[in-house]
């Protein structure tokens, strides 16, 4: 008799299984709820020059991939171009910086178009125009019905400030006169409103984002330039997450999830310190930590319900490339030092497929209150049609959603360790 019974359960759950398979995105149990992560969007340099040539509009864009964006419950990028208005161009930051980026403010409605739901302003670019670029920024995607997160203001070690400051500062019209926000009004609104991180509440499943930004730089790193400005990306220090970990959990919230600025460009592996602060990140309760930077892609991994993926790579973006085999500091020419990580890079996508720096992806992982249920992506690649001369993130004809981590998944860090110990300073040796 417990043969039959044991034989017919097990018959039973095979059918569950087979018919209902745990984290089945095509089923709907009324608690499921779906994040859709995208990688670095630009509406700068080439989308931005053709566009007001007349080539194309910014909605065309996205126009392969808004019913990927706008089928999930809640969809984020990271906004790597900061909104600049003809007053903002004065305060375009002139220090030694390689690569400034701006967007026109008419850009901002194709995130609306595309189906987004927020932003993280966490990013080496978000000073680009100093603090006046940040509020122009906030001010510009506001208006756009757009959240954000991983901006700050005040002193650059403070918490990350609620999405809604344009509602804040207009209902007080005793703060400010003018039509934009500037950092030195926002201290006076710090004094007299209450503000919260971004949590959003989907399903009856809390939601809570937080940005950061902590880039190795020869120049001025995220921190760096967070110090010079009043407002800006939200830094990374392991005191700082824990205080805004701790903040989030105050409020309830059942998911905790990271966008995270860091490594170092067109590298295809993380290094050490970010695995370190991975691990950190982890044990203060994050279960998804969503990186970028580099601008290709880099593993990711799927555990102990837990989500990394160290870099989604560029999704609106146009293609970087590696520095020429010519460079000192890549084979230790004339004088210079061998990078054994540069010379990585340079032989994977010059000597090897050039190809690699245009692919990207959409991940989505379906979650119920503190579980993450299961986690796929779909192969995107930035296409450039000579034509139309139109740059955008189209799925490869064939694509199909692949697990994160199942057996087609070439991305997957399968062992889910990094080495731990080395700090930024290290990286670039």
């Amino acid at each position: 008799m417990l043969v039959i019974l044991s034989r017919f359960y097990v018959s039973l759950f095979l059918f569950i299984s087979t018919h209902y398979e745990l984290g089945d995105f095509s089923r709907d149990d009324g608690n499921r709820v779906t994040l859709l992560f995208v990688g670095d969007i630009s509406f700068s340099t080439v989308t931005k020059y053709y566009v007001e040539h007349g080539y194309h509009s910014y909605n065309d864009t996205f126009k392969e991939v808004a019913s990927y964006i706008r089928e999930a419950d809640v969809s984020v990028g990271n906004l790597e171009s900061p909104f600049v208005g003809n007053n903002t161009y004065q305060y375009m930051y002139k220090g030694p910086k390689m690569v400034l980026l701006d967007a026109n403010p008419s850009a901002a409605a194709a995130l609306s178009f595309a189906g987004f739901d927020a932003v993280t302003l966490a990013n080496n670019h978000i000073n680009d125009f100093s603090e006046e670029g940040v509020n122009f920024t906030v001010e510009t995607i506001e208006r756009a019905k757009i959240k954000h997160f991983g901006d700050s203001y005040g002193e650059w070690n403070s918490s990350q400030v609620i999405y809604d400051i344009y509602g804040a500062i207009f209902q007080d019209k005793s703060i400010i006169s003018s039509k934009r926000l500037r950092a030195v009004n926002l201290e006076e609104v710090l004094k007299r409103w209450s503000w919260k991180p971004l949590i959003v509440e989907v399903k009856g499943t809390k939601i809570g984002f937080l940005g950061y930004c902590d880039t190795p730089s020869v120049n001025e790193n995220c921190t760096g330039m967070r110090k010079i400005f009043k407002a800006g990306a939200a830094v990374y220090t392991d005191d700082i997450a824990a205080r805004d970990v701790r903040n989030l959990k105050k409020a309830d919230v059942d998911l905790i999830a990271v966008l995270i600025h860091f490594g170092q460009e067109l590298q295809i592996e993380p290094f050490p310190y970010q695995g370190r602060i991975v691990k950190r990140l982890i044990s203060l309760g994050v279960q998804i930590i969503i990186g970028a930077h580099p601008h290709v892609l880099q593993p990711h991994c799927f555990h102990n319900n837990t989500l990394v993926a160290y870099s989604l790579g560029n999704f609106l973006f146009h293609p970087r490339r590696t520095a020429g085999a010519s460079n000192r500091n890549i084979y230790g020419r004339l004088g210079g030092k061998p990078n054994k990580k540069r010379i990585e890079a340079y032989e994977n996508f010059a000597l090897g497929n050039s190809e690699d720096l245009k692919k990207t992806m959409m991940l989505k992982v379906a979650v119920s209150r503190n579980r993450l249920l299961k986690a796929e992506y779909l192969p995107v690649k930035v296409t450039f049609d000579k034509k139309t001369k139109l740059l955008h993130p189209k799925p490869p004809e064939g694509s199909e959603w692949i697990k994160v981590c199942g057996k087609k998944d070439n991305q997957c860090d399968r062992q889910c360790k990094q080495k731990d110990g080395q700090t930024r300073a290290e990286t670039n040796k």
